[in-house]
């Protein structure tokens, strides 16, 4: 393995309209090793990784690679010296194969006129073999799993000589056979002496695959060191500033369990089969499953975005016609989606109107609005969900950190006082901190009677907060676990087949 050091950020500072967001931060990665870039959202680690990809220009500070100071204007200056960013958005052209998407912008060629199709075969193949990948060069990107499209950007980073890979969130979106299989290809590439970036919000992760890691806090780092020589209480104290609440308190519905949101025998062809259950008032449920086990549609049916071909859907007793979402709403059903982005904010619009998009009679008065109340109305749920502002509630709400984006649709259900709130993977892409935040207020929701669902692909998420846990698989319900009962390897082992 190569030794010394790689990459050396010394003293960088940045600065948006005024606002400085790195402050004299540097950072140091040695060859053949990954660094684990940690941070609460806002910390300022994406502003980093994007001057060292040439997107954003620093402020002060200066840039070396392998101990010869470079100047990174463009993402192209960055690429040619071998550094390479894999950004959490992937970025590929989906009507094209896999070997065009990795040799993009520098193809082999016969002569200046024609492409050498045989090269960027043989040369993708070679690729595919180094990671593992077991489909072809001529697939069609758009066919492949987004695991299997996370390898071709690492193709892609490596199809010229990479030296320098960042990998953002990696893992958000895959199952733990494939991240096994990640984590898998990232030592074979520490073995060749590329040197690795990894950020993640998973400490687990960064405790099996990191060697060294850098804690940025408000646009400074707040620590640095070898991953073996900290507790993940130590970590997330530095992230945070602060303790953090790692042990929630389960809820007890005592002796009478009432009844909420029934599912009876609800079947739609393909995705579900025969599915019954009941949530209780004042407890939290969590659905777990692989991919492709129907947790997400099962979501998606019980608030009306997805027609049930048979079954019946009651709450509170009564029978339920759920043609839309509007149906549900209606029944006092809420929903939030696991791309809170997309489906669930008007990322253009302010804080507070994403806060009441959907709740203005909320702030009105005999139908007429009443800005003052609207004003201590968002005040009020900013406070008590603690979402961190920078410049008030008027700013557009996509200068938010994930997590407090997460926090402004949880208000927005919330102040309409639902009887039933469905999440979807409620904290995917969200720091510790806000993620700590986040349980709270499910749990201090569940306390005032609110039956909460939670569907997660996050086991520790699962365990931590949930009272119990439903599996499914194939479309089906096939397990129940209730607290007590279940754990992350408990709950795994179940939905992978085994007892």
């Amino acid at each position: 393995m190569l030794e010394g050091n790689r990459l050396k950020m010394s003293h960088i500072a940045k600065a948006f309209s005024g606002v400085q967001v790195l402050k004299d931060v540097t950072l140091h990665l040695d060859a053949g090793r990954v660094l684990a870039l940690l941070g609460e959202n806002g910390a300022g680690k994406s502003t980093m990784i994007k001057i060292l990809n040439g997107d954003y220009s620093k402020d002060a500070g200066e840039i070396f690679l392998d101990g010869v100071q470079v100047s990174l204007q463009t993402p192209s200056d960055a690429a040619k010296l071998g550094i390479r960013v894999i950004y959490q958005e992937l970025n590929y052209v989906p009507h094209t194969s896999v070997m065009e998407n990795i040799y993009v912008g520098h193809l082999p060629r016969k002569n200046r006129w024609f492409v050498d199709w045989k090269k960027l075969r043989q040369d993708t193949q070679r690729l595919l073999d180094l990671l593992g990948c077991r489909f072809a060069p001529d697939e069609l990107i758009g066919n492949l799993s987004i695991a299997d499209k996370q390898l071709v950007e690492i193709a892609k980073a490596l199809s010229k000589e990479a030296k320098v890979l960042v990998m953002d969130e990696p893992t958000a979106a895959l199952t733990a056979k494939e991240v096994d299989n990640l984590f898998r290809v990232i030592r074979g590439l520490k073995s060749q002496g590329v040197s690795i970036i990894y950020i993640s919000h998973h400490l687990d992760e960064v405790t099996e695959i990191c060697d060294d890691l850098m804690v940025m806090r408000d646009g400074e780092k707040a620590g640095e060191g070898q991953v073996q020589d900290y507790t993940t209480e130590q970590i997330v104290g530095m992230m945070v500033g602060k303790a953090v609440k790692q042990n929630f308190v389960k809820g007890t519905t005592g002796g009478m369990r009432v009844p909420v949101l029934e599912a009876k025998q609800i079947t739609r062809a393909g995705m579900l089969n025969n599915v019954s259950f009941t949530s209780y008032k004042g407890e939290i449920v969590g659905v777990y499953g692989l991919l492709g086990s129907g947790k997400e549609e099962l979501g998606k049916a019980l608030f009306g975005e997805q027609a049930i071909d048979s079954g019946e859907i009651k709450l509170n007793g009564q029978a339920l016609k759920l043609k839309s979402t509007m149906d549900a709403k209606k029944a006092k059903i809420a929903y939030v989606p696991p791309d809170r982005k997309v489906a669930g904010l008007v990322l253009d619009m302010s804080v507070k109107d994403n806060l009441t998009l959907s709740c203005m009679n909320r702030v009105s008065r005999w139908g007429f609005f009443q800005k003052e109340r609207e004003i201590d109305t968002v005040n009020q749920w900013v406070d008590r969900l603690k979402i961190k502002l920078s410049g008030g509630i008027d700013r557009q709400i996509r200068f938010l950190s994930g997590g407090n984006q997460q926090k402004v649709i949880l208000s927005r259900w919330l102040m309409e006082r639902m009887d039933v709130l469905i999440l979807c993977d409620p904290t995917m892409g969200v720091d510790v901190g806000a993620r700590a935040d986040i349980y709270e207020v499910l749990q201090s929701f569940r306390d005032e009677g609110l039956s909460v669902i939670v569907i997660s692909s996050d086991l520790y998420e699962l365990q931590t907060i949930c009272d119990r846990v439903l599996l499914m698989k194939e479309g089906q319900l096939t397990h129940e676990f209730e607290d007590g009962r279940f754990t992350e390897e408990t709950l795994l082992a179940a939905a992978m087949g085994g007892h």
